[in-house]
Protein backbone atom coordinates (compact mmCIF):
# COMPACT_ATOMS: atom_id res chain seq x y z
CA UNK A 1 0.00 0.00 0.00
CA UNK A 2 1.53 3.38 -1.35
CA UNK A 3 -0.50 5.31 1.56
CA UNK A 4 -1.42 8.17 -0.86
CA UNK A 5 -4.80 7.89 1.51
CA UNK A 6 -2.92 8.71 4.47
CA UNK A 7 -2.18 12.07 2.91
CA UNK A 8 -3.09 14.84 5.67
CA UNK A 9 -4.34 17.85 3.08
CA UNK A 10 -5.62 21.33 3.71
CA UNK A 11 -9.69 21.83 3.13
CA UNK A 12 -8.68 24.45 0.34
CA UNK A 13 -7.19 21.30 -1.37
CA UNK A 14 -9.92 18.53 -0.46
CA UNK A 15 -12.46 21.25 -2.44
CA UNK A 16 -10.38 21.68 -5.28
CA UNK A 17 -9.99 17.78 -5.98
CA UNK A 18 -13.44 17.59 -5.16
CA UNK A 19 -14.39 20.13 -7.83
CA UNK A 20 -12.41 18.57 -10.24
CA UNK A 21 -13.88 15.15 -9.99
CA UNK A 22 -17.90 16.52 -9.64
CA UNK A 23 -18.40 19.28 -11.64
CA UNK A 24 -20.82 22.37 -9.59
CA UNK A 25 -23.58 22.81 -11.79
CA UNK A 26 -26.47 26.17 -11.20
CA UNK A 27 -29.22 25.83 -8.91
CA UNK A 28 -32.67 25.47 -10.63
CA UNK A 29 -35.79 25.50 -9.90
CA UNK A 30 -37.91 22.18 -10.05
CA UNK A 31 -41.78 21.19 -9.12
CA UNK A 32 -41.83 19.13 -5.87
CA UNK A 33 -42.89 15.91 -8.20
CA UNK A 34 -39.48 16.46 -10.40
CA UNK A 35 -37.27 16.88 -7.23
CA UNK A 36 -36.51 13.35 -6.35
CA UNK A 37 -33.00 12.34 -5.98
CA UNK A 38 -31.82 15.79 -6.33
CA UNK A 39 -30.28 18.01 -3.50
CA UNK A 40 -31.26 20.67 -2.04
CA UNK A 41 -29.50 24.17 -2.83
CA UNK A 42 -30.04 25.86 0.28
CA UNK A 43 -31.03 24.32 3.99
CA UNK A 44 -35.02 23.87 4.64
CA UNK A 45 -35.94 26.14 7.48
CA UNK A 46 -39.22 26.00 9.50
CA UNK A 47 -40.83 28.96 11.42
CA UNK A 48 -43.20 26.36 13.36
CA UNK A 49 -41.47 24.59 16.26
CA UNK A 50 -43.72 21.58 15.86
CA UNK A 51 -43.73 19.12 17.78
CA UNK A 52 -43.93 21.50 20.69
CA UNK A 53 -41.07 19.31 22.31
CA UNK A 54 -37.55 18.01 22.18
CA UNK A 55 -38.36 14.32 19.94
CA UNK A 56 -34.68 14.76 18.23
CA UNK A 57 -34.08 10.67 18.45
CA UNK A 58 -37.08 10.22 16.06
CA UNK A 59 -36.40 12.50 13.56
CA UNK A 60 -33.78 10.51 11.56
CA UNK A 61 -36.95 8.41 10.77
CA UNK A 62 -38.16 10.94 8.34
CA UNK A 63 -35.41 11.22 6.36
CA UNK A 64 -35.14 7.73 5.93
CA UNK A 65 -38.49 7.03 4.57
CA UNK A 66 -37.77 9.43 2.16
CA UNK A 67 -34.86 8.09 0.86
CA UNK A 68 -35.70 4.68 0.62
CA UNK A 69 -39.19 5.05 -0.62
CA UNK A 70 -40.10 4.55 -4.40
CA UNK A 71 -41.12 7.94 -6.91
CA UNK A 72 -44.47 7.73 -7.69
Amino acid sequence: MSGSFLKVIAVSEAVKIAESIVPVVDSENVDLEDAYGRILAEDAVSDIDIPGFNKSWKDPNCKTFFLFSEKK
